[in-house]
């Protein structure tokens, strides 16, 4: 702050005290209570969990991965699907076979040969002249220089590894070397990636649409290339071109680390400008090709000779840095002219060119041998290392799915989902008694499973600390085949569970539906399946299922049938703990609890006081108008005596109150004589 020196006369002026501002809340993220993780195969993709709804679902794993009679259907395949089209978000995490090679690649490099390069008749702005049959008139004359050729595949070193190599090219004793340029890389693994090109060609400044800015390249001492990305459905279609995160078509580079485009005040250098331009985090969008690595050791060394045999011939500056001025790809000055000492082959000789209209596909992609067997054991694995590998599922804050789904899978791998509940608290798990690729279960084999199931979801109870036994658990009867589908298996009864949940509970602000609520008629028929085959119980066996945890469907008319009840694999008919949604709901107070912690967690600045009702209130914000009117929650925050002396624990509890599902009807016909209601009237 300027101060006051004299009593001169003068004003002094501070500048402006802002006091508008304020700080802005932190933005909550859009969760649906009901999130489910699927694992799968696919098209493309990243291969950890990606958090997907609606288009992004299929941008990000490809529309073939949907395809119900393409290589990557799995047991889940239909499951993503019918939720994804009820706006359901969900975890996405792709797999990758055992026998997938890796992604698919491309490297380009040049071949050189030094030799004496022959001479032509010129015009005076430098282009060639042509006699009457339209052929080169040779001057007799040649220089010192070099012929070369583009050398476009897929590179048999490791990626980023590429080294020189003796090429084919011969003049004498003299045989040309092969110098990696540049290598590009996929993102991930797929034979999609076969169907993903590149163009990268030198513009010169007599191009109709966007001349090469020649000042600007003098200016920077570089040549300015352009690169553009490209993918196709498949081999015999078109390619789209990708543009970059800014909407351009392409992204002009230049290969010297000091060129900058000073118009825009914006990055040049190939490094910081590729893939940069096509990525963008914060949508999770990847570049078609993620992985680009220049040479510069091998290319420095190409320019150097390039421009040490053409400088005086061209009349290039005599400026170390004039060497980034080769245009390496096409072998022309930026009027489109050719170079004196330097000669490209070109298609005329059955080698690559490098122009604006010629797309390179990268090499090497495959899928790997998929299969519902393969595909099975790798879900298993999953499960089996749940929250122990290299994602950290434990986190609940950076995954908080909320549901898995048994779409058909083995007994074993019906085992190894258990784990999940052990791991996680905030999650529930749908158990399905039909193993996909077995014949239909009929009512013996669904009745069996459902003891096994319920037996191994009990192996993980929800509280050791107040003895409540497993019930975040559902075991669901019966298998058919989805209605209006050309999906051709057959499907488990969880599928229609998980469409009804997804309608119910699949609003991405948390929002319940109460008209969608599936335990309400008519929402409680079965509605997406269709060829349920064990409708029919006899009392002993609806009885053995029921304390079984069995969710089953029974008829509801001669055409339609319906889930009575629904019930958790907890052993208490008379606990809300049994009903299925109640269950659910509980399950979400678990992730609000986990949601007040992280805000009050470190405050140090609240009395005890203070941070109850802090504790208290943020809790019923989070449940707030969310849970359909179907419970009543009443936070309880507090300090035990151990917590005060300790001064950084709390407890918190929250009361959840619901009403208990009706599922038994006892049912009396009373008779009476008619003249017996007249003479009570």
């Amino acid at each position: 702050m300027t101060q006051p020196r004299t009593a001169a006369p003068q004003i002094i002026i501070q500048g402006f005290n802002d006091q508008s501002a304020r700080t802005l809340p932190v933005a909550t993220e859009d969760i649906p209570q009901h999130l489910p993780h699927f694992f799968t195969y696919a098209q493309k993709g990243p291969l950890t969990p990606q958090l997907v709804v609606g288009e992004s679902l299929v941008d990000l794993y490809g529309a073939e991965t949907f395809n119900f009679r393409g290589p990557f259907v799995n047991h889940n395949t239909v499951f993503m699907t019918e939720i994804n089209a009820e706006g359901n978000a969900m975890f996405v995490q792709r797999f990758r076979p055992a026998d997938a090679p890796d992604p698919a690649s491309l490297l380009l490099a040049i071949e050189l040969l030094p030799t004496l390069v022959p001479q032509y008749e010129r015009t005076t702005t430098g282009a060639y002249k042509y006699n009457t049959n339209g052929e080169l008139i040779e001057t007799g004359t040649t220089v010192p220089g070099f012929i070369g050729q583009w050398v476009i595949a897929k590179s048999t070193e490791d990626f980023g590894e590429a080294t020189q190599r003796v090429g084919t090219l011969v003049d004498g004793v003299t045989q040309s070397t092969i110098y990696p340029i540049m290598e590009l890389r996929l993102p991930t693994f797929g034979s999609y990636g076969n169907n993903t090109g590149l163009r990268v060609w030198a513009p010169n400044i007599h191009d109709q649409n966007d001349p090469l800015d020649d000042e600007l390249a003098l200016e920077q001492s570089s040549y300015i290339f352009r690169l553009q990305f490209v993918e196709r459905p498949d081999s015999k279609s078109s390619p789209v071109v990708k543009p970059t995160t800014s909407g351009l078509r392409y992204q002009e580079f230049a290969f010297n680390p000091k060129a900058l485009n000073t118009r825009v005040e914006s990055e040049l250098f190939i490094d910081r400008v590729a893939p940069a331009a096509w990525t963008d985090e914060s949508i999770g969008r990847e570049a078609p090709f993620g992985d680009i690595k220049v040479y510069h050791q091998d290319l420095d060394a190409v320019l150097t000779a390039l421009y040490g045999a053409e400088r005086l011939l061209s009349g290039l500056p005599a400026d170390p840095e004039a060497k980034f001025l080769i245009n390496i790809f096409s072998a022309k000055d930026m009027s489109g002219n050719p170079y004196h000492s330097f000669v490209l082959k070109g298609a005329m000789d059955g080698a690559p060119e490098l122009a604006e209209t010629a797309t390179y596909y990268a090499l090497g992609g495959g899928d790997g041998t998929m299969s519902f067997a393969a595909f099975d054991e790798a879900v298993r694995e999953q499960f089996l290392s749940f929250g122990d590998g290299d994602i950290h599922y434990r986190d609940m804050f950076r995954f908080p799915f909320s549901a898995f789904y048994d779409a058909g899978f083995s007994l074993d791998t019906k085992k190894a989902m258990c784990r999940v509940m052990g791991v996680r608290k905030d999650v529930h798990l749908a158990l399905a008694t039909q193993d996909i690729t077995q014949p239909q279960n009929n009512l013996a084999e669904d009745s069996s499973m459902a003891i096994a199931l319920r037996t191994a979801a009990r192996l993980y109870p929800e509280s050791v600390v107040y003895g409540t036994a497993c019930c975040r658990a559902i075991v669901v009867g019966d298998s058919g085949y989805l209605i209006g589908s050309n999906y051709p298996y057959l499907v488990p009864g969880t599928l229609e569970i998980a469409k009804k949940r997804a309608k119910f509970a699949g609003a991405s602000n948390g929002i319940l539906k109460q008209k969608q609520a599936y335990d309400v008629n008519p929402n409680n028929l079965v509605g997406y399946l269709k060829g349920f085959k064990n409708t029919y119980r006899s009392d002993t066996i609806r009885n053995k299922d029921w304390a079984a945890g069995l969710i089953y469907a029974q008829s509801y008319g001669m055409k339609s049938d319906f889930f009575a009840a629904y019930q958790t694999v907890f052993d208490d008919d008379t606990s809300v703990l049994n009903d299925v949604i109640t269950m659910e709901i509980a399950v979400e107070l678990n992730k609000v609890c986990a949601r007040v912690w992280r805000e009050l967690t470190g405050n140090a600045q609240l009395t005890n006081q203070q941070f109850i009702e802090r504790s208290n209130e943020r809790i019923n914000d989070y449940c707030r108008d969310r849970f359909a009117g179907r419970v009543v929650v009443e936070p309880r925050t507090y300090f035990s005596k151990e917590d005060e002396i300790r001064g950084f624990s709390w407890h918190c509890e929250i009361h959840l109150y619901a009403s208990k599902a009706k599922t038994v009807a006892q049912a009396t016909v009373v008779t009476h004589r008619l003249e017996d209601l007249r003479s009570a009237a």
